[in-house]
């Protein structure tokens, strides 16, 4: 007795009929129904409608005060035209004045490197972590992440009397271990004293807070490299650099364009910080940078016309970072598409 196969019924026969349906040029009409209802479904004025109370939002918390920023930074307006009222216009003699002004240059050059320095003490030892996460134990990665997580949360004025309390001039439980050490000759030591030094405090404060979101966000990511790959390039004898560098480091690479650019951001705008640091007071001309320089220009010598004038220069000098971050948030939502 002869046995006939029976035709198929799986999933694969289907899709070769259809696939043979799309060659000829002939699709079901349920095909284009399904495909005509998920048109209709994105579509329509629902998620504009949707998306209105939020621009209405931006609007008015953005939209606002980048206009009263342009208006002041086109006229003369000082401590003396907010109490007589009325602003002067002067059109562009602003920004013609910021220009010229070499303290201005001098605060953006030092904001630039200080941006600098803290996003490559930030950026390189969030991602150490993040590739330690994935050799230690669940127990310690457990401890580990809840110190960090812990110094994330920390407000910047503790953290910042933190480090102000371990540098002081006189207590200072750096200073002390540091001449014990004989690293350092004097026991009684001022940082700030030292630009580099009082640079290196600062970055290290920004890289205490900043290094847990890098470090978390990267081991998240870390999670997408496959291990397959990872073990068959072991077997085929290449080493953990190479590995790190061929698959890794490809996978990551989104991951990490990301986190860097949020740090140049973040680091760019730093100002409490060091405000806070040396408590409001005297700011030494070495360590004002942009921010700082900005706001004792508005509020220090009252003259909020440059204050607003400077303000627009800060943004400027922004945008395309900006640009930057949206169009590689962007194509990693085009390619997850």
């Amino acid at each position: 007795m002869e046995l006939k196969e029976k035709p198929s019924t799986s999933f694969p026969a289907a899709t070769h009929q259809v696939a043979a349906g799309a060659s000829n040029g002939k699709l079901r009409p349920s095909l284009f129904k399904r495909r005509k209802r998920r048109e209709l479904n994105t579509g329509g004025p629902a998620p504009y409608v949707l998306v209105l109370p939020s621009l209405a939002i931006i609007i008015l918390v953005l939209g606002v005060p980048l206009y009263l920023m342009g208006k002041f930074a086109l006229s003369k307006y000082t401590v003396f035209q907010f109490f007589t009222g009325g602003a002067q216009y002067i059109g562009l003699k602003n920004f013609d004045t910021l220009v010229h002004d070499p303290l201005f240059w001098k605060a953006t050059y030092r904001n630039v490197f200080f941006m600098v320095g803290c996003v490559f003490f930030t950026v390189i030892p969030g991602l150490l972590i993040a590739l330690l996460f994935t050799k230690i134990s669940n127990w310690a990665r457990l401890v580990l992440t809840t110190g960090l997580v812990f110094a994330w949360s920390m407000p910047a004025l503790v953290y910042v009397n933190i480090f102000e309390f371990t540098t002081d001039r006189n207590f200072g439980v750096f200073n002390y271990i540091f001449y014990k050490l004989g690293i350092q000759h004097d026991l009684v030591h001022k940082w700030t004293d030292s630009t580099w030094q009082g640079y290196g405090l600062f970055i290290a404060m920004i890289a205490w807070v900043s290094i847990p979101f890098v470090a978390i966000t990267l081991y998240a990511a870390l999670s997408q490299v496959p291990q397959e790959l990872l073990e068959a390039a072991t077997v085929d004898g290449a080493t953990g650099w190479r590995s790190f560098w061929a698959i890794t480091l490809p996978v990551l690479k989104p991951a990490l364009v990301i986190v860097t650019t949020l740090s140049v951001i973040w680091d760019f705008t730093i100002f409490v910080q060091i405000y806070a640091f040396f408590f409001g007071g005297a700011i030494p001309e070495v360590f004002q940078i942009l921010p700082i320089y900005v706001y004792q220009l508005a509020f220090g010598k009252g003259d909020y016309g440059m204050g607003a004038a400077a303000s627009a220069m800060f943004i400027l000098f922004m945008i395309p970072i900006a640009i930057f971050y949206t169009r590689q948030q962007l194509r990693q939502q085009s390619d997850f598409a």
